[in-house]
């Protein structure tokens, strides 16, 4: 289960024409905060004040984006879409 990042997979509706399946892969929880100039930043990780935490974050992230790949392939493959 992800925590982060998530697909959002979309089949073309039955009573349009046909197209193709699209794919997003979309933010589920994140933190924002202004910066110097009042514009808003967009983070996907919590606070991280040590380069181990940083680096467990980036691999959640990565074991996130793999879960999404594999779901992908499941749905992209699936006999209906062919």
């Amino acid at each position: 289960m992800t925590r982060s990042l998530d697909l959002e997979f979309r089949r073309p509706a039955k009573n349009v024409l046909p197209g193709p399946s699209c794919a997003y892969i979309y933010v589920k929880t994140y933190t924002t905060e202004k910066d110097t100039n009042g514009k808003n930043q967009i983070f996907i990780t919590p606070d991280c004040v040590t380069l181990k935490e940083l680096d467990e974050q980036i691999n959640q992230l990565i074991k996130e984006l793999e879960e999404i790949r594999k779901k992908a392939i499941r749905l992209f493959s699936k006999k209906e879409h062919k």
